[in-house]
């Protein structure tokens, strides 16, 4: 896979899509021909690089990925939406399998996401012959098409945040040592496995930051570079493999990390303990007006039951279809709280359910479990895991807050929910922090940790400290440095 990053004659750049070596979109029911071939690529396309920037160390290309409707519409078009993606692509599942969607409503709107996976056919492997292919494509019409539909918007979002314009121009900024990081990973990798062609695919992409253009009143990016919904930014840096970070180069003192320890367990943390805060304020202001005291009355969108096995006391009790009284409280758990923010303490909060669930496996497979098991997981009546059961023993008050919170958002949301805690600190206060103190500092944010010269760490490290004090209301949260090259 060499780079073949090309430009067109007025400046957008070529598009590279990766799709499997035995698509052919003539194939598709319904093809609509030659006009309309690079969409059927597109779609493809947007499976494999779904597949490849998920994270996992055992992953394949069979993984389901989650689009949007919207999203695909848009590049497609509403008029051609129909015969390409519904009655083409994903017809009875002969080249996409739709697994299962799911409504979330952002702005008032409704929007539909749904989970995909690719036909065992067309799923690389080395068993049944499948690689993955790249197709450029190169004419002028169809790359300033694509380039508008797919950094308009987020051109718009960078001229209205200067964080993000700062994130965007020292990413731009970076660069990889290639030759090394290529033959590093033709050593290490069986060549045409997924973690080889992660590993070159993004080792092009981060090649292809420093051809960012501005052109047409708005950004033209060769590489991923778009905000979730958790605020979360993604671009080539933020899904580099850890075995590829020693191979971006920064300064000629080498590069650092500063990461949070604990970091989603702390998030989640002060999102549960100020969602509950704000439903007793509700609550307060419900019961006043009742009782003949002023204000408007309060409407909310809290009509969810938690499973029946649930016990109301001390936790919740129900009152009604529309609405419920809450008397989980905002008590915190003392050896809980030790080991999110305490560097001293004896354990650290993996350890600690590790411990009560009797756990003999690494603490990375815990960690997984812990996510999987505890805090993003869907909830199921009259059933806890294993890991929710040491949950409760280890932190009773925690544990509630996070069932009943999980319970009236849904474990989705949840995530997004506390991602966006998260972003807010990395990505609007520690972003904004470089950009006015340190600004002609280079570095780039992987979700909960940045990356910058060695020489300027300690001094850094020193203010997120601080800041971070501050974010979790006077709770120190742990931070570790790394030397990475």
């Amino acid at each position: 896979m060499e780079n073949t990053q090309g430009f067109t004659k007025h400046g957008y750049p070529h598009i590279d899509l990766f799709v499997p070596s035995n698509f052919n979109p003539e194939e598709v029911p319904n093809y609509l021909g030659k006009r309309h071939h690079h969409k059927y690529l597109l779609g493809m396309n947007n499976m494999v690089y779904g597949s490849l920037i998920t994270k996992g160390r055992n992953k394949t290309f069979g993984e389901s990925v989650t689009l949007r409707s919207e999203t695909i519409r848009d590049y497609m078009g509403s008029r051609y939406y129909p015969e390409i993606w519904v009655n083409g692509l994903t017809k009875d599942g002969q080249f996409i399998d739709k697994v299962s969607s799911y409504y979330h409503d952002p702005k008032g709107i409704n929007s539909q996401a749904c989970r995909y996976k690719l036909n065992p056919k067309y799923v690389p492997s080395p068993t049944n012959g499948v690689t993955i292919k790249r197709v450029t494509i190169t004419d002028e019409p169809t790359c300033r098409r694509f380039y508008k539909w797919k950094d308009t918007a987020i051109s718009e979002r960078i001229k209205k945040d200067e964080n993000l314009a700062h994130e965007l121009y020292m990413l731009t900024q970076h660069d990889i040592k290639k030759e090394e990081a290529t033959a590093y990973v033709h050593k290490t990798y069986e060549k045409d496995s997924p973690q080889f062609t992660t590993r070159m695919v993004i080792i092009e992409e981060i090649s292809r930051l420093k051809d960012a253009r501005y052109t047409d009143d708005r950004w033209n990016m060769p590489f991923r570079f778009k905000v979730d919904r958790g605020g979360r930014l993604h671009h080539p840096l933020s899904h580099i493999p850890k075995d590829l970070e020693r191979f971006v180069y920064q300064s000629d003192s080498g590069t650092v990390e500063i990461d949070q320890r604990f970091s989603q367990l702390a998030y989640f943390h002060k999102f549960g303990l100020e969602k509950t805060a704000d439903i007793q304020r509700m609550q307060a202001k419900k019961k006043c007006h009742k009782i003949g005291g002023k204000g408007l009355p309060i409407t909310t969108n809290l009509d969810h039951r938690l499973p029946s096995d649930e016990s109301t006391q001390g936790s919740h009790s129900l009152q009604g279809s529309s609405s419920y009284h809450v008397t989980i409280n905002l008590s915190t758990d003392d050896a809980w709280k030790t080991a999110l923010f305490n560097p001293d303490a004896i354990f650290d909060p993996y350890q600690l359910l590790m411990k009560s669930a009797k756990y003999k496996g690494s603490r990375e497979d815990a960690k997984e479990k812990v996510f999987g098991g505890v805090y993003y997981n869907e909830l199921v009546k009259g059933r806890r895991t294993k890991w929710e059961k040491a949950m409760k023993h280890v932190a009773p008050h925690e544990y509630k807050r996070l069932r009943f919170i999980k319970g009236m958002l849904g474990n989705r949301e949840l995530a997004v929910q506390v991602t966006r805690v998260e972003s807010h600190f990395w990505h609007k206060i520690v972003v904004g922090y470089m950009r006015t103190q340190h600004p002609d500092t280079l570095f780039f944010i992987k979700h909960d940790a940045i990356f910058l010269p060695a020489e300027q760490a300690n001094d850094i490290l020193e203010d997120i400290s601080q800041m971070g004090k501050t974010f979790f209301g006077g709770n120190q949260p742990q931070f570790k440095m790394d030397v990475i090259s």
